[in-house]
């Protein structure tokens, strides 16, 4: 759902160069953001050590 939302935010009623720029900085702040979260996540490193 959140994945169509941004589709539809970035394009629009037609699809055009300037949306499909647009949500490829969506999709990038999101893998930044998943990245910091997994970077900073404190108990993958229990699952790590087992």
């Amino acid at each position: 759902m959140v994945a169509s939302a941004a589709t539809a935010a970035s394009f629009g009623r037609h699809a055009s160069t300037g949306g499909m720029h647009h949500l490829a900085w969506i999709m990038l702040g999101a893998a930044v953001l998943f990245l910091l979260v997994t970077v900073f996540d404190r108990s993958l490193r229990r699952v790590a050590a087992s």
